[in-house]
């Protein structure tokens, strides 16, 4: 029952912050960051078996659940000041999992969902560009502002 209601504190938090964004280029950083944090936490769940019949994965492959500590403790952290976003897990052996250890051997999760939509990433930046131009010139042409033609090449 906890892990219900970890949820949806979880899922509250993250609405909230969305709400909180005020660009198109930081909301679509958000939303990045929210795509990878799925991605990686949809491949630890995915054929995860917990209690007595678990099975712990191979190395290599994403961790298995078995507690859903971790995939639950996967976060998406924005820093406007930096324009960036951070995908982070809190789990205590988070890293340990993620990068390896002398006896262990590293079973990635977070990289590899960034290499997976790194150019839906990329895109989500481009289109947000491109909305914050579309939205400028409307509102120069608007208030009769002269903006020079730039996708013609004209001035």
């Amino acid at each position: 029952m906890a892990a219900k209601h970890d949820g949806y504190r979880i899922h509250k938090n993250r609405l909230q912050r969305m709400r909180r964004i005020k660009t198109e280029s930081l909301a679509a950083l958000y939303e990045a960051g929210e795509v990878i944090r799925a991605d990686a936490a949809e491949s630890i769940k995915k054929g995860a078996i917990s209690g007595s019949g678990h099975v712990p994965s191979k190395p290599g492959e994403p961790p298995n659940a078995d507690t859903h500590r971790l995939d639950m403790s996967i976060d998406v952290q924005l820093a406007p000041s930096k324009k960036s976003v951070n995908v982070v897990s809190r789990a205590p052996y988070a890293a340990f999992q993620e990068f390896g250890t002398s006896n262990m051997a590293a079973r990635p999760y977070l990289r590899p969902a960034l290499q997976r939509n790194k150019n839906r990433v990329v895109m989500g930046q481009v289109n947000a560009v491109n909305r914050t131009i579309r939205l400028y010139k409307g509102e120069a042409s608007f208030t009769n502002r002269s903006i020079p033609d730039y996708e013609s090449g004209g001035d």
